[in-house]
């Protein structure tokens, strides 16, 4: 405990909403789940999901007020992707690197899930692209799966800031 301040860790989830629907829904309740375990270490997660967030018309563009968010900077940058990427997620991306760049975070996570069937060329040119920034791609091929690698990012963040 830390004298009752709560440190926020804030998350933001990339990903396309429609595709990535259930895994989405996965990472918003494992991160209720990690609430509850990290309160007692005054720690909180604030997570960014879009669907989560006021769907009326901003002035800015809702994607400004997303992009805003990672530039707050946000803590942790998580990317879920399976056979597509969407201009916006790509853009999300980018944001998160730049701030990362500059800021030192967010730290950005990719998840990819595995299959058998064929990813579109855009993704291929993606995973390309990531190892160019530094960026390592973890794989995943169940829900399960995904929220432990989640997990895992949330623990290795706290560990790395010193707040366990």
């Amino acid at each position: 405990m830390n004298g009752g301040f709560m440190k926020k860790i804030k998350v933001f989830l990339a990903s396309s909403i429609g595709e990535m629907k259930m895994d989405r829904l996965a990472i918003s309740e494992a991160t209720l789940e990690l609430n509850d375990e990290l309160v007692d270490n005054d720690i909180r997660l604030q997570l960014f999901m879009c669907e989560h967030h006021d769907t009326a018309i901003a002035i800015s563009g809702k994607q400004n007020e997303y992009n805003d968010f990672i530039r707050s900077p946000c803590d942790l940058f998580i990317n879920l992707y399976f056979s597509k990427i969407g201009s916006y997620t790509f853009e999300e991306y980018q944001t998160a690197l730049e701030t990362k760049r500059v800021n030192g975070l967010p730290l950005i996570y990719v998840f990819t899930k595995t299959s058998n069937n064929q990813t579109s060329e855009q993704l291929k040119d993606f995973c390309e692209r990531l190892e160019l920034d530094g960026v390592e791609a973890q794989y995943y091929s169940t829900l399960d799966e995904v929220t432990d690698l989640y997990r895992q990012a949330v623990y290795s963040y706290i560990k790395l800031i010193n707040l366990s």
